[in-house]
């Protein structure tokens, strides 16, 4: 026989209409948009991820200084790597004859589009309209930014001053996400741009090529972990093989080498500097030799004078005719002799001063170390053919990205899986919420009921028949709401996440596909928590006995004495009764504005905090401009100088972090000439290795004085230990700040050395050829600028929705306050109370708890938001925080309380139509 109770469902479904109309609303909206975001997000993501195999997605990139010569290319790929080369030319992009695209996209910026040649072999494209260019003349961008711009096929866009006609709309599968570097906080789809052309075209535009190298591994890892471990050795490898032009992959190998080759080139300049002392003595060796050689040969024709003089004496004593020559002999005698006198005197000079030379001690060093070099078996020719293969091939690797670290390819993937759990979390929140709305709403009709249970209890039926009655309405309510918002999931709301999607991001064609997921997430749980909530609750009334329920007695405790209160005024005690006896209702009242705060204080804190990020852009920055120099010198060795006054040297380079909340975090080192300029707030006077650092990186860090902080270098092992002595005010990004002497030790720079400048004013007396970058205030509000684009105006818009939520919520709770109260108000009445003091003992009591549970609970929502905004920034790179004003939070406050006084003129209308009646159907 069927249960005759299942006629009563429909009675009660339209006696409670408005109640379960609104659950149902709050419900099937809920569930939709969350449905909807599953959907689109999980179809999104499996497009996303078959990029990787469709479009041959690279396993990483990197940037050197210069082209790599097929050596060295060579040398590269021995280290299980395939290289494809992805040169790239940066230009700024106009429309309107060369206009800027600024204007359309409402920055300060100028755009930049970066133009690369049409990909055959990896990173391939994916085209959603038009086609790719095939000869000069023509251009394909992507498609995220002819949106944000308002470009369309067939316009003409003017890179540089070359103008090419737009043939495609496309989406490059490593920019997912417009990261023009991939340290940047956030991607810049209004001010960048990707641009691919022919090769031809390619080569005709003339600016600088970016010599950037995708590659693929020839054995492929097998998971992330041995990617990251594959991906850190490779990083080393190629680093060691550019600097040594293809010599050496090993770290130490390559120091050992270059330590050696230290020593020959001082070898090479100790005996460069005998040579220099050979060129000396040589001469002067060779004169002495002269000389020595023209004494001998005087000495020997004096000693042949000689004999022949010893003959003529003998021969002058028997013949006096020979006097005459004899005399004449020892006349020439007497000449060689002086003549060999003065050439021993000179040789014995000479000799006495170059052995004076010979003998000073510095002289007498290089001699001797030239003579220990020689002594040693050095192949001086290989070390000058390893020197001739480092000039020819030597590099230097100025960029090194891998796939799992690119966040232009996984910025997108990894910000739709935080969407997607926030939204299940969301979920939960708010359906445990309405599941104790369903149950409080469920208890107060069993309450109502209780004598017509206790005399079904008495006539037979059994407590699981009750428990199945008034738990099926919720159950079924659920349901529906589920089912159709799922309906509206993969109708409305999908499209509405996705258009969301291609607003943000560069993502491929999609194809629906059923989630099954989606179906658990916002049907089966849904439903299985509601149930379950609401069967506790109905479980634990229908324990008491029959008859306890015909005498409305459904205490489950035993009776305690009420508490005793003050001497208050009547009132006063009337309406802390009226609080005391729905307490659980009030608490249930302040959970659901505790849930459309924190939903509300998200909503309007973003924006809030994206204006005053970027309000305070000027204040963050060291100086307006800071121009970073590609080298010191110009090409002919001369420091590079400025004439503009307040320009100002300093010495700048990157390291990691290699702990703390953020490994691989890029920390800015700069080193300062001045404490009274640009860096105030710093000694001159730090040495060693102290340092202070910004406070962005003392917050992101939870670093203080005294603490000490290890990096590394960003391509290397080599790691530096500071020991932080202060924090500096500066708040664009986590940097340290040493003095220009320090800088010179640590980092061993050439003394004298600088960067770049700081400047207050443009500078417009260098080269810009002399230029690498220039960082402005528009560089540290791009993220702001994005963020405004891609979620400001739903943000406002949302703002509106959760105040409705809470109109939602609190007409629900109070609704079933004032019906739980509905004998005590219609008994008050009878007693002569009017409709305006009945209002004033439950209205005003009402709107206190409405009050004081919304200004304790913005305090709650503020402190929850800001743990997840420090999760959230910890996950990227730079610091700002999460940032509300006085107004802001006022401006929560006040739109809670507006839809409470909607609320509260309903609930007016409603006490007034209460009957004295029902006091007189309640007396026992």
């Amino acid at each position: 026989m069927r249960n005759p109770l299942r006629k009563r469902l429909p009675r009660l479904l339209r006696q409670d209409g408005k109640k379960y109309i609104v659950l149902f609303l709050l419900l099937s909206i809920t569930i939709g948009f969350i449905s909807g975001m599953f959907v689109a997000n999980d179809s999104m993501l499996l497009a996303a991820k078959a990029i990787i195999t469709d479009n041959e997605l690279e396993d990483g990139h990197f940037e050197l200084e210069k082209q790599a010569t097929d050596a060295l290319k060579e040398s590269f790929e021995e280290e299980g790597i395939t290289l494809y080369d992805q040169f790239y030319k940066d230009f700024p992009e106009g429309q309107e004859n060369g206009k800027n695209a600024e204007a359309s996209a409402g920055s300060q910026q100028e755009t930049v589009i970066r133009i690369f040649v049409n990909r055959e072999q990896v990173n391939l494209s994916s085209i959603l309209y038009g086609r790719l260019p095939e000869r000069t003349g023509e251009i394909a961008i992507d498609r995220m930014h002819a949106d944000n711009v308002g470009i369309k096929l067939e316009d003409t866009l003017y890179v540089g001053e070359t103008p090419l006609r737009v043939v495609g709309l496309i989406a490059l599968s490593d920019y997912s996400t417009l990261f023009k570097d991939n340290s940047d906080i956030m991607f810049d789809a209004l001010t960048f741009d990707i641009g691919v052309v022919s090769r031809e075209q390619f080569d005709a535009l003339d600016a600088g090529i970016t010599w950037q190298y995708a590659f693929r591994y020839t054995d492929r890892p097998a998971n992330v972990n041995e990617e990251k471990e594959k991906s850190d050795d490779l990083m080393v490898q190629l680093a060691v093989l550019a600097a040594t032009g293809g010599l050496y992959d090993d770290e130490d190998e390559a120091k050992a080498f270059a330590d050696e080759a230290d020593v020959i080139k001082g070898y090479g300049d100790v005996l460069k500097e005998a040579e220099k002392i050979s060129d000396i003595i040589k001469p002067q060796q060779e004169e002495l030799e002269e000389l020595q050689k023209q004494a001998e040969e005087k000495g020997k024709e004096l000693e042949n004078l000689g004999q022949e003089l010893e003959k003529l004496q003998t021969i002058v004593m028997t013949d006096p005719t020979q006097i005459p020559l004899l005399q004449e002999k020892a006349a020439r005698a007497q000449t060689l002799q002086t003549q060999l006198q003065e050439l021993i005197d000179t040789l014995t000079e000479k000799g006495q001063s170059l052995q004076d030379y010979l003998e000073q001690e510095e002289i007498k060093q290089v001699l001797d170390q030239a003579q220990e070099i020689l002594d040693q078996d050095i192949d001086f020719d290989y070390w000058e053919e390893a020197a001739d293969a480092v000039d020819r091939n030597g590099n230097k690797l100025v960029d090194y990205v891998p796939n799992y670290a690119n966040s232009a390819i996984h910025f997108t993937t990894e910000d739709m899986s935080h969407d997607k759990v926030m939204a299940e979390y969301l979920l939960l929140i708010l359906v445990v919420v309405l599941a104790f709305i369903f149950a409080i709403t469920t208890s107060n009709m069993i309450t109502a009921d209780a004598a017509v249970i206790g005399t079904l209890r008495a006539s037979g039926y059994t407590r699981g028949e009750m428990l199945r009655h008034y738990a099926t309405l919720p159950i079924l309510v659920t349901l529906f709401s589920a089912l159709v918002g799922n309906l509206l999931g993969y109708t409305l709301f999908k499209e509405v996440v996705v258009a969301m999607y291609y607003n943000s991001y560069s993502l491929p064609l999609y194809e629906t596909k059923w989630n099954a997921d989606a179906f658990v997430q916002t049907t089966l749980w849904p439903v299985l928590i509601v149930t379950t909530i609401n069967l506790l609750i109905i479980y634990r009334k229908m324990r008491i006995d029959p008859l306890k329920f015909m005498r409305r007695d459904l205490s489950v405790s035993k009776r305690k004495r009420a508490i005793r209160l003050p001497k208050w005024k009547f009132f006063t005690r009337f309406r802390t009764r009226i609080f005391l006896s729905n307490v659980t209702s009030y608490l249930v009242l302040i959970l659901g504005i505790g849930f459309s705060m924190i939903l509300l204080v998200f909503m309007v804190g973003m924006p809030a905090t994206l204006r005053n990020y970027e309000n305070k852009a000027a204040d963050m920055l060291l100086a307006k401009y800071q121009y970073v120099l590609k080298s010191w010198q110009d090409e002919d060795d001369h420091p590079i100088t400025t004439d503009q006054e307040s320009a100002e040297p300093f010495d700048m380079c990157i390291l990691n972090t290699i702990d703390g909340v953020r490994v691989d975090e890029e920390i800015y080192i700069y080193g300062y000439f001045r404490s009274d300029g640009f860096f105030q707030g710093v000694p001159e006077d730090m040495s060693g290795m102290d340092c202070y650092i910004s406070r962005p990186y003392a917050e992101k860090f939870y670093l203080q004085v005294g603490d000490t902080i290890t990096l590394k270098e960003p391509y290397g092992n080599q790691t530096y230990t500071f020991t932080v002595k202060g924090i500096h005010p500066h708040q664009a990004n986590p940097a340290v700040f040493l003095t220009n002497r320090q800088y010179e030790e640590i980092f061993d720079t050439e003394e004298g050395a600088y960067t770049g400048f700081f400047s207050e004013e443009e500078i417009t007396d260098i080269d810009p050829e002399q230029i690498a970058v220039v960082y402005t205030r528009e560089d540290i509000t791009k993220v702001t600028d994005q963020l405004q684009h891609s979620i400001g105006s739903l943000m406002d818009y949302f703002s509106y929705v959760c105040g409705l939520l809470a109109l939602l919520l609190i007409y629900l709770l109070t609704k079933i306050i004032i019906e739980k109260n509905a004998g005590s108000i219609s008994m008050v009445k009878v007693l002569g109370y009017t409709n305006k003091e009945i209002s004033a003992l439950y209205i005003r009591l009402t709107t206190i708890v409405v009050i004081v549970g919304t200004c304790l609970v913005t305090y709650g929502a503020m402190a929850f938001i800001r743990w997840i905004w420090r999760l959230f920034m910890n996950s990227y790179p730079g610091w700002f925080v999460f940032y509300m004003s006085a107004g802001d939070v006022v401006r929560c406050i006040l739109i809670v309380i507006a839809a409470y006084l909607i609320v509260s003129f309903i609930d007016t209308r409603r006490i007034r139509r209460i009957p004295m009646t029902d006091a007189l159907k309640n007396v026992e």
